[in-house]
């Protein structure tokens, strides 16, 4: 590798942070005020969103009189720069940033004490906050637990179309209490999903919410989990409430879930397995913050039959662990020739893929490709290898041309090489950066061909973490779905002739795009699709209290898909576009993740059907405390 690359490496994490932000700042001239600041830590990942979705600043102060934008910096813009630059009018957006402003005085003073009380089962802080004449709606009924996995997981759901009765404080809080004695340990979680004023713009008057409550625990050893939303009405609200009582005038419950379970399905194994390190990077120990610290990567690389495990990491070297068939791995980096691999590499990425067609599992890590030798032993082939490892953000391999040999697919973020260039200004969701993904075709003998231009993959200059190979029109060509982290994913259909064809599977656009799994869960034959995707509450709240005649129908439709998080896609396997596809609907709980990364569809419990594993959070700023 070049040190003119070696170079470009060392820059990717500030030229990647400067793309994104000019692609929000093009993505929200409604919204954004110049002298924006953020309003309360937690880093890129939950300011990027309040700049996404309308409120982009959230002045930090201590009333929630309106503010006077113009008294605050000289760089504020006038009402002529507003106006071409097509941002939403001061009144509307400090109405935006006064009930958000609000918003976090609910979570950080309110939801504090709730959860307080609820884990040590008293309620008090309920008991405080609730009206005597509160009205309160409850489920009619509760549905009968459906299990899950045999007769070790039962699942209850109970949401407002089976019924409700109305009642009073003291039926609420029994409710409550009979919810929470179902576990022996608690840990109570409450999130803000909706706030604004009942009558528009009136802050002096009551308000409307709604909550999402979460608690989990034990009861005898075994996991329990209770998940509800309540509408909660306001008879006022200001920067005092949590100081306050009887001020919830109204509770209902919307949706109730709890799940419990005779077992553990997973238990951590982490210190048994021989997996464990304290070599390498954690988020809550080191000062730098890294996006990406690596991976773990999954091959029988010495054909035994016993899974084998590659761990790359930002801090760390690269470390091959070979699997004894019995849940536990020995660590033979060093017999397997990669003692080599260097600690504090530029980027972390790595893939395994056949490609000398030999039978067993080559290795791509570092700027290094790795012959396997048959027994787990590997022979360093850079220097024989024309692929060029650049820095990238995804490995996707797969035979597109149906010729036996293994391409490539790498996914890319930013720029990459000394002199590429990103767009600086762009067409918000369906346009991208400038930044091709690159598709390399096999030629065998270590050689490889950029057939990008001709087989038409490069995904339109997205901002792709990932991409995965599939059937998406059940011929025996493999297609192409690379997501975008900041506007439309591309679905790339295989031809006869080795161009591809573009589709699509969201008649909106899908949503912000972080990760990808392709599997059959259903088993109907076709291959389905869950798209990982940014999730925001804040952005739900805020787009809630837009008025949506400000804003062309479908750009709004498009801000809306921004923040509702992740996607699941059916396959009807009846075209290449949006009509071929089944969106899943919401209720059937995929969101639920959150802001989502790096998920997979894997048969666990070897029924025959494939289950999802979704990662969540985009960073963790205390130990047991993500954010996601």
């Amino acid at each position: 590798m070049s040190d003119r690359s070696l170079e470009s490496g060392s820059r990717m994490v500030t030229d990647r942070q400067s793309a994104v932000f000019t692609r929000i700042r093009m993505m929200t001239q409604k919204s954004l005020p110049v002298n924006f600041r953020f309003c309360r830590p937690g880093g890129f990942a939950s300011a990027a969103l309040m700049v996404a979705f309308f409120l982009a600043g959230c002045q930090s102060r201590t009333t929630t009189t309106p503010v006077d934008n113009a008294s605050e910096s000289s760089e504020t813009l006038t009402q002529n720069d507003a106006e071409a630059n097509h941002l939403l009018p001061l009144a509307e957006r400090t109405y935006l940033w006064d009930i958000e402003h609000l918003g976090f005085v609910v979570e950080q003073t309110v939801f504090s004490k709730l959860k307080a009380s609820t884990n040590d089962g008293s309620l008090s802080a309920w008991d405080t906050f609730l009206a005597d004449d509160c009205v309160v709606r409850l489920p009619s009924e509760i549905a009968k637990p459906q299990p899950l996995y045999e007769d070790v997981v039962s699942f209850v759901r109970t949401d407002a179309a089976t019924g409700s009765i109305q009642t009073g404080k003291s039926d609420f809080r029994n409710w409550l209490s009979s919810v929470r004695q179902q576990m022996t340990t608690c840990g109570t979680s409450v999130g803000l999903v909706r706030l604004g004023p009942t009558s528009n713009r009136s802050f002096a008057g009551p308000w409307n919410s709604v909550w999402r409550v979460r608690m989990a625990g034990q009861y005898n050893g075994q996991p329990v989990e209770a998940v509800f939303d309540v509408e909660v009405g306001l008879v006022s609200l200001d920067e005092k409430i949590a100081e306050k009582s009887n001020w919830i005038h109204s509770v209902t419950v919307k949706d109730f879930r709890t799940f419990s379970s005779s077992r553990p399905l997973l238990e951590e194994f982490t210190a048994q397995s021989g997996l464990g390190s304290d070599q390498r990077y954690d988020n809550w120990n080191e000062k730098k913050f890294v996006p990406n610290t690596g991976g773990v990567y999954v091959s029988d690389m010495d054909n035994d039959g016993h899974l084998d495990v590659f761990v790359d990491d930002h801090r760390d070297q690269g470390r091959l662990y070979r699997g004894r068939g019995d849940g536990t791995f020995e660590d033979c980096t060093e017999a397997s020739g990669l003692g080599s691999l260097t600690k504090n590499s530029i980027w972390t990425l790595s893939c395994w893929g056949d490609f000398d067609g030999d039978g067993d599992d080559d290795l791509i890590t570092q700027d290094r490709m790795f012959e396997n030798d048959g027994d787990g032993h590997f022979q360093d082939v850079t220097d024989k290898c024309d692929l060029p490892l650049t820095p990238a953000a995804g490995y996707a391999v797969g035979d597109y041309d149906l010729d036996g040999k293994v391409d490539l697919y790498v996914c890319h973020t930013s720029a990459y090489r000394v002199g590429q260039q990103e767009k600086t200004r762009v067409s918000w969701i369906d346009d991208g950066l400038g930044i091709d993904n690159v598709l390399y075709r096999n030629l065998g003998n270590w050689k490889f061909q950029d057939v990008t231009k001709e087989t038409r993959t490069g995904g339109n200059g997205s901002s792709c973490f990932a991409a995965v190979w599939l059937h998406a029109n059940d011929d025996d060509r493999p297609d192409l779905f690379a997501i975008n982290e900041f506007g439309r994913n591309s679905l790339l259909i295989n031809s006869p002739t080795g161009v591809f064809q573009d589709g699509d599977v969201d008649p909106v656009f899908g949503g912000f795009s972080m990760g990808v799994a392709a599997g059959d869960y259903d088993n109907d034959g076709h291959t389905d699709l869950y798209v990982a995707n940014m999730y925001s509450k804040a952005g739900n709240r805020i787009l809630a209290n837009v008025d949506v005649s400000d804003y062309p129908v479908e750009v709004f439709r498009k801000i809306e898909e921004g923040t509702r998080g992740s996607k699941l896609y059916r396959s009807l396997g009846q075209g290449t576009g949006p009509e071929a596809w089944q969106t899943v609907p919401l209720e059937n709980m995929h969101p639920d993740v959150g802001w989502s990364y790096g998920p997979s569809f894997v048969d666990l419990d070897s029924d025959g059907w494939l289950d999802l594993y979704a990662t969540a959070g985009f960073k963790s700023v205390k130990r047991g405390e993500p954010d996601g």
